[in-house]
């Protein structure tokens, strides 16, 4: 092995580093005895496990296979959570950074194969590691399972996979297995030990198989943030490099926040006629599931061009240079994506993100942001209930 110590000024290799330890170990160990000292043996015991650990750790190997620890960088102790930090791409747990060790114990061209939960695939705080992984490595296959029984409930997704440690542009497709299903979906499958040996079959059979999806790994990376939404298809992962994203043609604006909105912010009935559009101005505020135009109920204190939410100490007033534009706005909180027309003269707070494009029509860009497609990409592109700017931004 190439690793080394030094002892004496003397290089040592690692066997020889390795020996001389499990020789001092071997003799606390004797002395631990012959002072009969449980404790220490204990200690001694796992000394001896620590080093032949490290001896593993040292190599490389054909195939690496590891079920890795689970541990939120919010628990970690100081010192792991910096060397984590400061070696890994992914450091918001340690199951992350173990991907990320696992390829680097793995001989070039041969494989890993681990079981880890789900939220690499998708989290925010992973994209660095998401393009690292696509860019560097094969994604051979994955099993996207829900958690510990069917149906899933409240258990963490996880995912079984496998990677080749080569270059993935010499490569034609990644394949994986989609059982996540809700309820109603899931029938099929006894559990998912049955579900996969069913999956497995109708491939070695050349079968189709309703929840195989393969696809080109590179795919994801013309999408932002590299989410691994395999279950689109190669299809609709083109989408996003065949067509600009919103970004190319126009922009997408986070919202003011006043606050205070027990203080500043109205429905409409608790206002005089005569003070919207002098004292108060109405406010886009999220609303409810309504399509194509939302009937703004909210408005806001904004006398002396909002002098008084301006100066609150607690506001957040953002993007005032498109504030009371026309465009598109979309709600932020929602099971499902839905756009509105965002009439001249309204103010948007940062439940609503608000789109503004190029010299395009904003009545048939509407159409195309209410229409299924875009339901179904922005589902795919953040899976839970809340819709930001940047999911906006990457949309094609």
């Amino acid at each position: 092995s190439s690793v080394v110590s030094f002892s004496d000024d003397e290089e040592e290799s690692w066997e020889q580093v390795k020996e001389r330890l499990l020789s001092e170990v071997s003799e606390l160990a004797e002395e631990a005895l012959e002072r009969n000292d449980p404790i220490e043996e204990m200690f001694v015991g796992e000394v001896e496990k620590s080093v032949r650990l490290l001896d593993l750790f040292v190599g490389e190997y054909d195939v690496v296979v590891s079920n890795p620890p689970y541990l939120g960088s919010g628990k970690m102790e100081d010192t792991l959570k910096k060397f984590v930090k400061d070696n890994y791409r992914g450091s918001r747990d340690l199951y992350t950074a173990f991907i990320e060790r696992c390829t680097e114990l793995a001989n070039d061209d041969d494989y890993v194969t681990m079981v880890t939960p789900e939220s690499f695939m998708f989290l925010y705080s992973y994209r660095g590691l998401r393009k690292q992984l696509v860019s560097d490595v094969q994604i051979i296959e994955g099993a996207h399972l829900s958690g510990h029984s069917f149906p899933p409930k409240d258990r963490p997704f996880t995912i079984p996979f496998v990677l080749r440690n080569r270059n993935p542009e010499d490569f034609i497709s990644s394949r994986f297995y989609r059982m996540t299903h809700e309820q109603e979906e899931y029938a099929h499958y006894e559990n998912k030990i049955t579900g996969l040996n069913q999956i497995t079959q109708s491939n070695r059979r050349s079968e189709l198989h309703q929840d195989v999806y393969v696809i080109n790994q590179n795919a994801f990376l013309d999408i932002g943030r590299t989410p691994f939404i395999y279950w689109f298809g190669d299809a609709i992962l083109n989408i996003f490099s065949d067509y600009p994203s919103i970004t190319d043609v126009g922009d997408v604006y986070e919202g003011m926040g006043s606050g205070n909105d027990t203080r500043f912010v109205r429905d409409w009935w608790e206002v005089d006629d005569s003070d919207i559009w002098q004292n108060y101005r109405w406010l886009m505020k999220s609303g409810d599931d309504v399509e194509y135009y939302y009937s703004t109920t909210k408005t806001i204190l904004w006398e002396n061009d909002g002098e008084t939410v301006k100066n609150y100490a607690g506001s957040n007033i953002r993007n005032l240079d498109v504030q009371g534009m026309r465009g598109i706005s979309y709600r932020n909180f929602g099971k499902h994506f839905n756009a509105r027309l965002h009439p001249e003269g309204q103010l948007f707070n940062n439940k609503s993100p608000f789109i503004r494009l190029d010299n395009h029509n904003e009545l048939a860009a509407l159409g195309y942001l209410c229409s299924t497609l875009v339901r179904f990409l922005m589902n795919g592109l953040n899976p839970g209930i809340n819709f930001n700017t940047g999911d906006g931004k990457r949309l094609p």
